[in-house]
């Protein structure tokens, strides 16, 4: 069976036998998903957006992998103490 119609299937059987509370946590949750598409950036967001493209296509960002960042962090908490 295709999964989506055992997830609608399974959402249907918590609905049906939901409490009050959690119906209303449904209901926020699908209210609040449906808000976030509704979403739009205001024009200095999107000027922010492109600098930071922009730094990032001729290499002024740097990035560091996880590990990096960890021994930094855990540096800083080192020195902090």
């Amino acid at each position: 069976m295709n999964k989506n119609v055992d997830l609608r299937k399974k959402v249907f059987e918590y609905n049906h036998s939901a409490d009050d509370k959690l119906l209303h946590l449904i209901q926020e949750l699908a209210e609040s998903y449906q808000k976030q598409e509704e979403v739009e950036l205001s024009q200095v967001q999107k000027d922010e957006l492109d600098k930071r493209l922009e730094r990032h296509k001729t290499g002024e960002t740097q990035f560091y992998t996880w590990e990096e960042t960890k021994s930094k962090i855990l540096v800083q908490k080192k020195i902090s103490f």
